[in-house]
């Protein structure tokens, strides 16, 4: 019996088990694009490709029998049920791919795994590899995957999500689930989620005023839900303008600009600095806010984001060239004032570094690669230069020989009791909550709580976090479980204070 015809019996069955075929469907195609894209990695061939797919239309029918350990229950049945048109051996392996979409990792202590020669164990190791990914790209059942491009070097993969909604479920999925995938490839994952959906520049100024809950008074744009969700957990906020930074030219050097988020498309709104950064700033397309040169800013009616948030007691400041700086009425104004263009870039980063740690919005603009292209320079070299300026803004803490380290100078939340940080980036594989607590020592957890995996937030005065789902679970500073849903206590890491620094060991 030909494969398309087996599986299209296959899915049929599936159907009697599955509470969610549509959900397994987008696995199924996930999978089998990772598998295809992944050709010159694995080798393998369309008998193995046939497998991944029956695994993964049939990863989840173990729901039918229960919630729980429903990817063992998705083996049995696929043992077990005579309907499925599988041989034997087929059987043993697609069961194995399938159960291994989650948990535990094989091993040669699971009668299926142990069953298998040595040649389907590794086969096995690869297809559930790809299908953990597959399955943790549509964590949140709703398709927010719409497509995927890989590229590959020496010693990693890098797989890019193209996505059309919130993906705080598939970003936190993947990150738990690509254990199996690292030890078997053998390279690292990285992993980027990129906004398909074109949004427009109009819409920077309303995400702002969401996430600081400053009301626009007039805004052409709207705010972006994925990105309001993922930033409203942070109490600082920093918005860095790049001049000429397209995103045809991101993608030329996206290898510079490595840092953990997501990509969005933005349409532009005019080929002038100026009114850009005035639409940026106020949500209103150019003939609404009428900026149209530097000077318009000092007499226009409409009133820019970052002053609207001072005005409302958001501590706000502003570092940019001297003429446009002068234009802002916030609580403070940084003038630059440089021809040479490394130089600026280089007098505009310290200011921010600076001014960020006194502020709650920080605005700034960088103009290094337009400087280098209207001077016929390397572009490349601006790149370079550009994205280690940026790095030491974003960058406060680095991860070296298995301990985090953080810079105190460069963290003010952690300078006064009760404050706290959360890490989270790709070379420490977890989310880590860093506190200073009511006894004035620092504390670092496990930022996931062992029911609902939901992240921790401090309880000042109380020498507890909580969980912040509806549960509820609270724990005291040594990770202990003191109440709510959670019966396990969460993970702790040794701190150190050491010259100014907080070493903290994982």
């Amino acid at each position: 019996m030909a494969y398309k015809k087996r599986f299209g019996n296959i899915q049929e069955i599936a159907r009697k088990y599955d509470p969610d075929p549509e959900h397994s469907d987008t696995v199924r195609r996930l999978s089998l694009e990772l598998f295809d894209k992944m050709g010159d990695l694995h080798g393998l061939g369309y008998e193995e490709g046939y497998w991944l797919g029956c695994a993964a239309i049939l990863h989840d029918i173990g729901w039918s029998q229960g919630s729980k350990g429903h990817h063992k229950s998705s083996l049995r049945l696929i043992l077990n049920d005579q309907e499925f048109p599988f041989t034997s051996d087929e059987r043993y392996i697609i069961g194995s791919i399938a159960r291994y979409h989650r948990k535990a990792l094989p091993k040669n202590s699971h009668f299926h795994f142990i069953a298998l020669s040595q040649d389907n164990k590794q086969k096995v190791r690869v297809l559930a590899s790809i299908l953990r990914i597959a399955d943790g790209m549509d964590a949140s059942h709703s398709s927010a995957v719409t497509n995927i491009d890989l590229k590959m070097d020496s010693d990693s993969v890098i797989l890019s999500c193209f996505v059309s909604n919130d993906i705080s479920l598939e970003r936190e999925s993947i990150l738990k689930k690509k254990d199996l995938f690292e030890s078997t490839i053998g390279k690292k994952l990285i992993v980027k989620f990129i906004i398909s959906i074109m949004y427009s520049l109009i819409d920077v100024a309303p995400i702002i005023a969401s996430i600081l809950h400053v009301s626009l008074p007039k805004t052409d744009g709207v705010p972006i839900p994925a990105i309001v969700r993922d930033l409203n957990d942070y109490n600082k906020l920093i918005l860095i303008i790049v001049d000429g930074l397209g995103l045809n030219l991101y993608e030329i050097f996206k290898h510079y600009f490595n840092f953990n988020g997501m990509v969005i498309g933005c349409k532009g709104v005019s080929m002038h600095t100026t009114p850009a950064i005035a639409t940026i700033l106020t949500g209103l397309y150019p003939h609404n806010h009428g900026v149209f040169e530097t000077r318009h800013a000092y007499t226009s009616d409409p009133i820019s984001v970052l002053e609207l948030a001072s005005i409302q007691g958001i501590k706000s400041a502003v570092i940019m060239e001297k003429i446009g700086a002068k234009s802002f009425r916030v609580d403070q104004v940084v003038e630059v004032d440089e021809e040479d263009a490394i130089k600026y870039d280089h007098q505009i980063k310290n200011a921010l570094i600076e001014a960020a740690q006194k502020s709650v919005f920080t605005v700034a603009h960088f103009r290094i690669l337009d400087r280098f292209y209207h001077e016929n320079k390397k572009i490349e070299e601006a790149v370079e230069i550009l994205s280690m300026n940026l790095k030491d803004v974003i960058v406060c803490w680095n991860f070296e020989e298995g301990k985090i380290i953080v810079d105190l100078a460069r963290v003010p939340e952690l300078a006064m009791v009760n404050g706290a940080i959360r890490l989270e980036a790709k070379e420490i594989h977890e989310r880590v909550l860093v506190i200073q607590g009511d006894d004035n020592q620092y504390y670092a957890f496990q930022n996931r709580c062992t029911h609902g995996k939901r992240r921790l937030d401090l309880m000042p005065g109380m020498q507890q976090v909580q969980c912040c789902s509806i549960g509820k679970s609270i724990y005291n500073y040594n990770g202990k479980i003191i109440s709510g849903s959670a019966k396990d206590d969460i993970r702790t890491y040794p701190v150190i204070v050491d010259n100014g620094k907080l070493l903290i060991t994982l």
